[in-house]
């Protein structure tokens, strides 16, 4: 009796450290050993009890207890297997929670190799290149160069009375990846009368859009001006960035890769795509303009010489899986 009483104080014990959530594992372990060890006290204790009144009890008396007894270990040992069930049943459980898991995480990392962007990178020597007639433009004879045009107080002008007279300026630009010895190289448009430290001597190519135009056939229709082929022969892809301007252009011309707070109404949107090329073919620029190859190392982190949009290129593309052809 005394052993018994013992045994139910720590299990009451770990019953009030299960309430207040500090009981672990192995104290649970222990509360099936203590549910086993009283089933098994209370046999012996049944049994003692029958072996000193068996001399004074008669046969029918001595076989009711016998058969009390072999009840109360019967009573234990379900009491014992019911916990064991109960244990199994847990890890059952937990081992189907982990299988679930596991099988989760398959299936994301299988949805993000899904979504990365392939990107076949042709030659740079499988690739020719040839001049056509300048783009003629009277105001930008006027300054020298497109660069300093887009400086002038006369360009900003035409731009406020175009977004008073049309709204927001649209327009569009093409990310052209080539390889030479297997390390990536965007395509740049320079404009060859002006500087090449200035900023806006330097551009992807592309441009402003028409009232209504959609953006990738306004790409197309730049693609064929300023590279040459057809408009069926441009494969334009998936849209890296936006970027949005707060002024009408000129010096302080600022780009942003978002709408800031202040702003009501962007002056200018430029979306930014990729644009896949064949393994081979020819390119044919204005002579005014030049077609440059540049590493990525070249214009990474550059903005104050190549502006952000270029030297953002490099972080959008990182994500991607590249394939070089040869």
């Amino acid at each position: 009796e005394k052993e018994g009483r013992k045994t139910k104080k720590k299990k009451k014990r770990i019953r009030e450290k299960k309430m207040v959530g500090v009981v672990s594992s192995d104290a649970e372990s222990d509360e099936l050993d203590l549910d086993l060890a009283l089933g098994a006290d209370l046999v012996r204790a049944a049994a003692g009890a029958d072996k000193a009144g068996a001399k004074s009890d008669g046969p029918e008396e001595a076989s009711e207890k016998a058969r009390s007894v072999d009840a109360v270990g019967d009573d234990a040992r379900a009491d014992g297997g019911a916990s064991g069930e109960t244990v199994g049943s847990l890890l059952s459980n937990a081992g189907a929670v982990l299988r679930v898991d596991s099988e989760m995480m398959a299936e994301v990392r299988g949805a993000r190799e899904s979504m990365q962007m392939t990107l076949h990178l042709p030659e740079l020597q499988s690739y020719t290149f040839g001049t056509t007639e300048p783009s003629a433009r009277a105001a930008v004879a006027e300054y020298g160069s497109l660069a300093a045009y887009r400086r002038s107080a006369a360009y900003r002008a035409h731009l406020r009375a175009k977004f008073e007279e049309r709204g927001v300026r649209r327009c569009v630009a093409a990310v052209l990846l080539v390889h030479q010895h297997k390390f990536p190289h965007v395509l740049l448009l320079h404009d060859v009368a002006a500087a090449s430290a200035v900023p806006d001597a330097w551009a992807l190519p592309g441009g402003r859009l028409r009232p209504g135009e959609s953006e990738r056939d306004g790409l197309r229709r730049k693609l064929v001006r300023k590279l040459g082929g057809s408009t069926s022969s441009w494969d334009i892809g998936e849209q890296l960035m936006a970027w949005f301007s707060l002024s009408y252009g000129g010096e302080c011309l600022k780009l942003y890769p978002y709408v800031p707070p202040h702003c009501t109404a962007p002056k200018e949107r430029l979306s930014v795509f990729v644009v896949r090329l064949p393994p081979s073919g020819a390119f044919t620029v204005p002579r005014d303009l030049q077609l440059v190859a540049f590493p990525l190392f070249e214009v990474y982190n550059r903005a104050d010489l190549y502006g952000p949009v270029i030297a953002a290129v490099p972080q959008v593309i990182s994500c991607s899986h590249l394939n070089f052809l040869s």
